[in-house]
């Protein structure tokens, strides 16, 4: 988004700069592509909201998926503002409250985009969910060290797995997940209300996004993502068994910190595509308390105990990917007009 006349404020910029930044935004990753968010611009700033007629109630009664996938947005709008030659000013002390506010971005000072935000702006277009299965191919050491540090510049850690001693632990707790989870008639109602999606639908996730079904002796369980019409593996073919799994962790479970989980977790997935790698989420494991805390008890430690994502990652490509709502429908424009 390119910017020539003098802008000072929120209100000063066009309706179309204005959905440039939201599209940035909203193409963040959220549970099931729900895209739990509204944007209420003002001229001062873009408030985020988190959209109650989006949430979860079944597979997320506590609403911090929702918190998380707000807080993706942020990072994306704090990246495309900086692309712009902004110094994005952040207020989050909504995010602690009990209003549908998560926070408030307002322009500050003109500036000169350093390297890593632009190469991070780059890739907002770039990232999607690849559901596929990956190359048989480790990720570097080095690599793997810029994605820790991506997590460390948002205030979470980032924890890394690869071994096979660990892989095999994780994958039992996902297995124990997954369980729950098509054991629960509610959940799985509301799994399939938002999955198994035509490829023009603009949110969920569609079935050509959904990936091919995990065979029972698979390291992993996998959500089904096509309401029960997905594509069988090749038999030449399966999930690759040493995959690069994270552990996305805070310093506890207030709101806040569940919207500074989504601006790392998605630091960390740009940072990711960036690098050559794509990525997936394992959710279910966090999703469930009991699965959860013995996740955290296994892995976790220090100032960091709370899990808020898993990933996996490693090389791949994407067969197709979930598209976004029009951005004119979650603009709340309260600009004065002059």
């Amino acid at each position: 988004m390119s910017v020539s006349h003098e802008v000072r404020r929120i209100g000063d910029l066009s309706r179309s700069q204005l959905e440039n930044l939201v599209a940035a935004a909203t193409a963040a990753p959220s549970m099931h592509n729900t895209q739990p968010w509204r944007f209420r611009i003002t001229g001062s700033f873009i408030e985020i909201q988190i959209d109650p007629q989006r949430a979860l109630p079944a597979e997320d009664p506590q609403g911090w998926t929702q918190r998380l996938a707000c807080g993706a947005a942020l990072f994306n709008l704090r990246m495309a503002l900086m692309s712009a030659g902004f110094a994005p000013k952040v207020n989050m002390g909504l995010a602690g409250q009990s209003g549908a506010a998560v926070a408030q971005v307002a322009l500050g000072d003109k500036h000169i985009c350093p390297p890593w935000a632009q190469e991070l702006a780059d890739a907002i277009t770039k990232r999607h969910t690849v559901r596929e299965p990956f190359v048989e191919a480790l990720v570097p050491a080095d690599v793997q060290a810029k994605l820790q540090n991506a997590a460390h510049e948002e205030g979470a850690d980032l924890r890394l797995f690869d071994d096979s001693a660990s892989l095999t632990e994780i994958g039992r707790l996902i297995h124990a997940a997954h369980f729950w989870h098509v054991s629960d008639d509610a959940s799985a109602q509301e799994l399939r209300a938002w999955t198994g999606k035509s490829a023009d639908d603009r949110e969920g996730v569609p079935s050509v996004a959904a990936g091919p079904d995990a065979r029972p002796s698979e390291l992993l369980d996998f959500r089904d993502f096509s309401r029960g019409e997905g594509r069988s593996m090749p038999l030449s073919k399966g999930y690759e068994s040493r995959p690069l799994i994270g552990i996305l962790s805070v310093p506890s479970t207030r709101n806040v910190d569940d919207v500074y989980a989504g601006q790392a977790m998605q630091r960390v997935l740009l940072a990711a595509t960036a690098h050559g790698l794509v990525a997936s989420f394992l959710s279910e494991i966090v999703e469930v308390p009991e699965t959860a805390a013995r996740l955290a008890e296994r892995f976790l430690s220090g100032h960091h105990p709370v899990p808020r994502m898993v990933l996996r990652m490693g090389y791949g490509t994407a067969a197709g990917h979930a598209k976004r709502r029009d951005v004119s429908s979650v603009i709340i424009d309260e600009r004065v007009a002059p």
